[in-house]
């Protein structure tokens, strides 16, 4: 048990390792020199015979900028998801914001009624009697209700500050989503990536007797 955890974490450690250094082969192979008509020729696609295959490059292709896209989505939120042409991500971010910005406004207002009201309550003032809007006996003493809408004051005070902080933080993951997104634009994912796990039946050995396993296999 002792040896299959140690391999276990053998396994998670030299990964990362070996597909870091797959990434450096692989971006060193795609090294090309471009020609006056836009025609390619790569190294790692030259065949047995020698003869360099030819890849026509598409100008036109869209590459998003990373730096364009965030302070596009700084600007405004949703620019950058636009300038990114990931349109299908825009009712997630507008619909959030009109959350938040309903939520900060609903909370805001009953939190300035209830601030008001105990304002008006504690002052003893007949000429200040908004309190009267959250209660239905004129003659409640200042010590019955005062403490009640002192707590409900702070209570929507709290969301509403909550609901700030929330919308800040959603305009924040929108610059790191148009940033991460057009870095991640062009990336290449294989169709050959897969992982395999099959059973295997170990062999005897002076050290161990016959045993059974599972050996796991990474495809790139």
């Amino acid at each position: 048990m002792k040896d299959y955890i140690q391999f276990i974490i053998g396994l998670l450690i030299l990964f990362p390792v070996y597909a870091y250094s797959q990434g450096n082969v692989l971006s060193e192979e795609n090294n090309i020199s471009a020609t006056a008509d836009d025609t390619i020729v790569t190294d790692s696609l030259l065949p047995s015979n020698g003869v360099p295959t030819e890849v026509t490059l598409n100008s036109n292709q869209f590459i998003p900028n990373p730096t364009k896209a965030v302070v596009y989505s700084a600007i405004f939120p949703g620019l950058g998801q636009i300038y990114n042409r990931k349109y299908w991500k825009l009712p997630l971010i507008y619909g959030g914001a009109l959350g938040c910005a309903y939520a900060i406004s609903w909370n805001h207002k009953t939190y300035v009624g209830y601030r008001d009201a105990y304002k008006d309550i504690m002052d003893h003032d007949p000429n200040t009697n908004s309190w009267l809007d959250y209660t239905n006996n004129p003659n409640v003493s200042s010590e019955s209700l005062g403490p009640l809408l002192k707590r409900r004051r702070d209570y929507y005070r709290r969301y509403r500050d909550l609901s700030c902080i929330i919308a800040v933080g959603l305009y924040v993951v929108c610059m790191i989503d148009a940033y991460v997104d057009a870095h991640l634009f062009d990336y290449n994912i294989s169709e050959d990536l897969s992982m395999q796990v099959n059973p295997v039946v170990f062999e005897k050995t002076a050290m161990s007797s016959y045993s059974v396993g599972f050996r796991c296999s990474f495809a790139f």
